[in-house]
């Protein structure tokens, strides 16, 4: 992996962690303006990449693969290891969003991650970075509560 690639995305994970809000309300996407000219194009950059449903797939797709015993995929999970113990997706890997660049190797290249968190901005943060390093990555629409709402299997263990 290249060593620039893996330093550019960890960048980009903390100019997004660190100033960036994002909200998506009924289909529209909204960017709050932040006073950094590179923060505030960065967030530009994460509405355009959610709103036009780039690299989104939806959670009924995931579903179905995980029905079908796919072997094509893993399903990451992104959210602190305390909200994965109480209920994640089966089979699911929990990497916290925070540790993922340090956790790369869970992360097979040959396979396409669908990605989940609580909220689908940190699923994007995750997303980004793992194509920015050469993964194929995909957030799962709405996350957790839209698995949680379906009545989709959750498991503890």
């Amino acid at each position: 992996m290249n060593r620039l690639n893996r330093v550019l995305a960890l960048v980009m994970m903390v100019l997004l962690a660190t100033g960036t809000v994002l909200q998506a309300q009924m289909g529209a996407t909204t960017v709050a303006k932040d006073p950094d000219p590179v923060r505030n194009g960065i967030s530009m950059l994460l509405a355009n990449f959610m709103a036009k449903g780039m690299y989104r797939v939806d959670h009924t797709m995931v579903k179905n693969k995980i029905d079908q015993k796919a072997t094509d995929f893993v399903v990451l999970d992104l959210r602190p290891p305390e909200q994965y113990q109480l209920g994640h997706v089966p089979g699911s890997i929990s990497i916290p969003l925070s540790s993922l660049l340090d956790k790369l190797d869970m992360v097979p290249m040959d396979k396409t991650a669908y990605v989940y968190c609580a909220l689908d901005q940190n699923a994007a943060f995750g997303v980004m970075a793992l194509t920015m390093l050469g993964y194929r990555a995909h957030v799962i629409g709405d996350g957790w509560s839209a698995w949680q709402k379906a009545g989709y299997p959750v498991t503890m263990e």
